[in-house]
């Protein structure tokens, strides 16, 4: 039996499927941890991440954790922020869900809980957990947005704004079946 040629209209759902399976990891963390769980791991390896790519997002001077309470901290306001909106992560997120990784961001990004690389680390945090949620991410190098981050960490941008922000520059937002 040959493979069927996928329905012009099969290709939205090719793309949903190979969307739940590449969020697979982060939904299984989830079901079995919780969010916030799944969340605090997701944030060390983001950390892990931007440490182990100095080329790329430039070398962290002072490596490891100075305010684990942060972290926690983090962790929970993103799970807050989940519930009050009743945010399914089982679903494509739309535009209203970018309010999760921009509280991560300035979370990070405000409280310094690491000794070094907070505004990179909040970036990349963020950008991750956009992705893991569902969202799809434009390919622009960070070196290209690095100066319009450390804006917002300078002025400490409100949660709206940041959110607005990387709906504009970093997430993409599925036009239909969004939230």
């Amino acid at each position: 039996m040959g493979r069927e040629t996928p329905r012009p209209s099969a290709a939205r759902d090719d793309y949903a499927t190979q969307l739940r399976r590449a969020r697979e990891p982060f939904l299984s963390l989830v079901e079995a941890l919780g969010f916030s769980d799944a969340v605090a791991t997701l944030l060390r390896s983001s950390r892990r991440f931007l440490e182990e790519n100095p080329d790329e997002f430039g070398p962290i001077l002072a490596r490891g954790t100075r305010d684990e309470g942060a972290l926690w901290y983090a962790a929970e306001a993103a799970e807050f922020a989940r519930r009050d909106m009743g945010y399914d992560v089982r679903t494509i997120p739309g535009p209203d869900a970018a309010v999760i990784p921009a509280r991560i961001f300035s979370i990070i990004a405000y409280r310094h809980p690491f000794f070094d690389g907070n505004k990179r680390t909040a970036f990349i945090s963020a950008s991750i957990l956009g992705l893991s949620m569902g969202y799809r991410i434009r390919s622009v190098p960070y070196a290209e947005l690095e100066e319009e981050v450390r804006e917002l960490t300078a002025r400490e941008a409100a949660e709206g704004e940041v959110s607005a922000w990387f709906l504009t520059n970093v997430f993409i937002v599925e036009e239909a079946g969004g939230s």
